[in-house]
């Protein structure tokens, strides 16, 4: 999985919370070719949650039949962490409960 790395943050501090909804940001580093989704305090909007099987086909095509060699995540062996069956995969790793 290259760069990918995970952290546990259960129970979940108060701060990174709406009620029942996490806050999270994506974050681009564009210094080192990273990005990441991580918790964050700010407020921001709220946006719908589809799994990959609600995408439209030439959606998943387009994202599990790009040749990733060609891009910056090819250097560190890392595949598209939403092409059929890695998101499962990388899910499970990174699943913090029992």
């Amino acid at each position: 999985m290259g760069l990918t790395k995970y952290s546990s943050h259960v129970p979940l501090k108060e701060k990174y919370l709406n009620g029942s909804s996490v806050k999270i940001e994506y974050h681009n580093n564009f210094l080192i070719a990273s990005t990441e989704v991580r918790v964050t305090e700010k407020e921001g909007g709220y946006q719908d949650l589809i799994t990959w099987d609600q995408l439209p086909d030439a959606a998943r095509d387009a994202l599990a039949s790009t040749v990733w060699d060609l891009t910056p995540m090819s250097l560190y062996g890392t595949e598209m962490p939403l092409k059929d069956g890695e998101l499962t995969m990388t899910l499970e790793k990174a699943w913090p409960f029992d």
